[in-house]
C-alpha cells in the first residue's frame, strides 16, 4: 500500500516499513519533489503547491493578462520551503546523500523561472545531493526498497 501525499504536505517513509511505497497524484500545476537515500533506504515526497490557477485568474480579471507574461511575478518560493522541510525531515530520520527527482517542472509557460527556484534551492543541498532527475510524471510512487520511480 502506498502512502500519498496531498498538496501542501511532505511525509517519508522507509524500506522496512510496512507501506513503503510513498507518493503523490495530482501535479497539474503543482511540482512533486522525490528524495531517496540508497544506502539506508528511507525516501520522502513532497506536493508543492504553487496556487497559480489563483493568480492566473486575479491577472486575467484585472486586465494585465499578456501570452508569456502571466507568471512572470508569480512566487515560486513555496519550493524552496517545502524542500527545506523535506530534507529537514528525511535527514532528521537518518538520511545523508540523496537521489532527488522532480516531477512536472518542465515544459511549462512557467518552467524557466520555476527552475531558478529549484536550481538555486538545490545548491544549498549540494553536499547531500548524489543525483538530480527531472521527471514528467503527474502522479508517481517512489519505492524505498530499491529507489525506483512508478507512474500510479
Amino acid at each position: 500500500e502506498t502512502i500519498l501525499v496531498t498538496p501542501g504536505r511532505v511525509g517519508f517513509t522507509d524500506a522496512n516499513s510496512l507501506r513503503h511505497f510513498i507518493g503523490t497524484y495530482g501535479l497539474e500545476t503543482c511540482v512533486g519533489l522525490a528524495i531517496y537515500d540508497p544506502v539506508l533506504k528511507i525516501g520522502g515526497v513532497s506536493h508543492v503547491q504553487f496556487n497559480i490557477a489563483a493568480k492566473y485568474l486575479e491577472k486575467l480579471l484585472s486586465g494585465n493578462y499578456a501570452r508569456g507574461e502571466e507568471f512572470d511575478s508569480f512566487d515560486f518560493s513555496q519550493f524552496r520551503d517545502d524542500a527545506f522541510r523535506l530534507f529537514s525531515l528525511v535527514t532528521l530520520m537518518g538520511g545523508q546523500r540523496y537521489k532527488v527527482y522532480t516531477f512536472n517542472a518542465e515544459d511549462r509557460d512557467y518552467s524557466e523561472d520555476i527552475q531558478k527556484v529549484i536550481q538555486s534551492t538545490f545548491s544549498l543541498f549540494e553536499p547531500q545531493i548524489i543525483s538530480h532527475h527531472y521527471r514528467n510524471e503527474r502522479a508517481f510512487r517512489l519505492d524505498t526498497r530499491n529507489g525506483e520511480i512508478e507512474e500510479i
